[in-house]
């Protein structure tokens, strides 16, 4: 998965989103019935999916995959649990809020540019309920 990832992330700078594409998918093929929905990195390369779908202007494309690798971060980040949480796992958290905002971030600017007002304003609504809870 890492390697196709990385040559996908290559891709991406390059300019190549297509080919970042179909690296990202052989990735996501390369982990399917190991990991699910619920774990992170599955939410990572959602997120690139997305950017390169949004760096090819199929703003739909990215609007479902920004969805998809928000909603999978929340669910790895309610899955740590806060009772048990080690000092690494606070860590991993922190990283999961981190990448979750830049996520919301490319979504706010994907929704606007497609005209999906209310999209956008919900991912805002959303962006702004995660800078209060991590703030308290």
């Amino acid at each position: 998965m890492g390697a196709y990832e990385q040559v996908g992330v290559v891709m991406m700078g390059e300019g190549r989103y297509r080919e970042a594409l179909g690296y990202y998918a052989r990735a996501l093929e390369t982990v399917r019935g190991r990991l699910t929905d619920r774990n992170a990195e599955v939410g990572q390369l959602y997120g690139e999916i997305a950017m390169a779908h949004h760096s090819l202007r199929e703003l739909d494309k990215a609007l479902e995959f920004y969805r998809r690798a928000e909603k999978t971060y929340q669910v790895a980040y309610a899955a740590i649990d806060p009772e048990k949480v080690t000092e690494e796992g606070v860590e991993i958290k922190r990283s999961y809020l981190r990448t979750l905002r830049r996520i919301f971030q490319a979504h706010i600017l994907a929704a606007d540019q497609a005209g999906a007002t209310s999209e956008a304003k919900e991912i805002r609504r959303q962006l702004d309920s995660l800078e209060h809870d991590s703030s308290s």
